[in-house]
C-alpha cells in the first residue's frame, strides 16, 4: 500500500534507517527538513519510530522560534512563557519547551515563579543570562485556592451568588416546586 506521495506504507524499519534516524534526531535541523534522507518514509511514520525508539527532546537549537526568543528575550525583561509566545507568534507548549532546554545551557534561568490568574497554579518567569533557578514553591491545596478566591471576591456578591446557585440546583433536581400563579392568586402564597 502506498500514501499520496508514492512511499510505501507499513513497511519494516532496516537497522540502516533506523540509524540514519537516530543521526537525524540528534541533529539541530527539524526532522521535516531532512525527511529527503529517508526517502521511504514521511513525516509521521519518522516520528512515531522516533517515539518507539525512544528517541525523546528533539535538538531544537535550530529552530527559527528560538532565534525570536533570543531576540526577544535579549533586553534582559523576566517573562512568562505565555508573554513570549504572544510576542513571538508560537505556541505556549512549544515556547515552554525551548526556553526550559535554553535554562539548562544556562542561557536563561528561572528568576521567580508566579501564580496564574485563576487556578492558582505556578509558572516560570524567565529572565535571560546566567542564574540560579529559582526553586518552585509547593502547589496549593483546594482549601488555599478557595480562600485566596474568597478573599478576592466582594462578599456580598459572593453569597448572592452562592444562593442563587443553590436555588437553581433544588430546581434541576425536582426539589422546589414551582406554584402556579393562578392559584397562588386564588389562595395565597403558602406559609
Amino acid at each position: 500500500m502506498f500514501d499520496e506521495e508514492g512511499r510505501v506504507m507499513g513497511a519494516r524499519w532496516s537497522e540502516e534507517e533506523k540509524q540514519v534516524l537516530r543521526e537525524i534526531w540528534a541533529s539541530p535541523i527539524p526532522v521535516k527538513l531532512q525527511t529527503h534522507k529517508l526517502p521511504m518514509r514521511n513525516i509521521d511514520s519518522i516520528k512515531q519510530m522516533g517515539s518507539k525508539l525512544g528517541l525523546n527532546g528533539k535538538n531544537r537549537a535550530f529552530s527559527p522560534l528560538l532565534e525570536k526568543i533570543r531576540e526577544l528575550m535579549a533586553d534582559r525583561q523576566p517573562r512568562t512563557s505565555l508573554e513570549v509566545a504572544m510576542r513571538v507568534g508560537g505556541s505556549i507548549s512549544q515556547v515552554r519547551d525551548l526556553m526550559d532546554g535554553e535554562c539548562s545551557g544556562n542561557r536563561f534561568h528561572i528568576e521567580r515563579w508566579q501564580q496564574t490568574g485563576s487556578n492558582g497554579r505556578w509558572q516560570k518567569v524567565f529572565k535571560m543570562g546566567r542564574g540560579k533557578n529559582a526553586e518552585k514553591p509547593a502547589p496549593m491545596t483546594n482549601m488555599q485556592r478557595s480562600r485566596l478566591f474568597r478573599s478576592r471576591v466582594d462578599q456580598d456578591e459572593y453569597l448572592f451568588k452562592r444562593k442563587r446557585y443553590a436555588l437553581n440546583r433544588a430546581i434541576k433536581t425536582g426539589r422546589v416546586v414551582r406554584r402556579d400563579p393562578f392559584t397562588a392568586a386564588f389562595f395565597g402564597e403558602a406559609r
